[in-house]
């Protein structure tokens, strides 16, 4: 009976230790959760080159457009990251947080391919996915520039009351995007384009480094078929001006098949 007694004894002793360990754990659980987020850990991608999205610019979004955080128990990561997610220049969010107090964010910022100008002075960029970002107020991505007429720009683009442009013409959009990075992926036509011009009459214009020229390329509606073009007006290049002259012409249009129609 006194051995029974005595395991008895035992097993209470080892059931309040663990009560005990439990109330301090849980007492370190509560401290943990309660402390406040006091530091940052900010990583944005691509920041040596794009500035669309910085430390200091995230930090005045979780202020200004989340209200700050709080302690590690009410700060939402999930609703931090859907706001970034949110943001137009964001390709991807990712945020958590740990128990010393720290908030960790990571984000990916979307890579302008062009921007484009009408002759009303709006401007926005269209990033390689295809979203139109509006223009930056303390960065400009070098990339090349679209000049484009407002009628073309009414064709294939909304523009809201509050300045907001959305494509409504994905195609378009795309084959834009395709042609200018086609541009700029070749060092021959990176140096030697200076400008590309989308005109009223719905035509692809290109304006060379050298020369007095301009190159009607083609009708917006063709722009997916580029590397025709391209290479029809290499061969011309080559073949014709760089015999003739590079001031011969004032006009070469390409537009037309199986010919090449130049305006003096």
């Amino acid at each position: 009976m006194k051995r029974r007694n005595d395991i008895l004894t035992d097993i209470a002793i080892v059931v309040a230790l663990f009560a005990v360990i439990g109330l301090g754990l849980g007492g370190y659980y509560t401290d943990r959760q309660q402390k406040q987020i006091d530091k940052f850990d900010i990583k944005v991608r691509m920041s040596d080159t794009l500035g669309f999205v910085t430390r200091d610019k995230v930090l005045g979004m979780l202020d200004d457009s989340l209200g700050g955080v709080g302690s590690v128990a009410e700060t939402d990561v999930r609703r931090i990251e859907k706001f970034l997610d949110s943001v137009v220049y964001v390709s991807d969010a990712e945020v958590y947080k740990d128990e010393s107090g720290e908030l960790h964010v990571m984000i990916g910022q979307r890579i302008p391919a062009v921007r484009v100008l009408d002759d009303k002075g709006r401007s926005f960029y269209l990033a390689q996915d295809g979203t139109v970002m509006p223009r930056c107020g303390d960065f400009v991505a070098d990339v090349p520039l679209i000049t484009m007429s407002d009628s073309l720009l009414s064709v294939y683009y909304f523009v809201e009351d509050d300045g907001k442009i959305i494509s409504k013409n994905y195609n378009f959009t795309d084959n834009l995007i395709n042609f200018a990075l086609r541009l700029e992926s070749d060092s021959f036509w990176r140096d030697f384009i200076t400008q590309i011009n989308l005109n009223k009459e719905g035509e692809v214009e290109l304006i060379p480094r050298i020369g007095s020229h301009k190159v009607i390329m083609c009708d917006v509606s063709e722009l997916n078929r580029y590397e025709v073009f391209l290479s029809k007006l290499n061969k011309f290049y080559f073949k014709e001006l760089k015999r003739s002259g590079w001031n011969r012409y004032r006009i070469i249009n390409l537009k037309f098949d199986n010919m090449i129609v130049c305006s003096k």
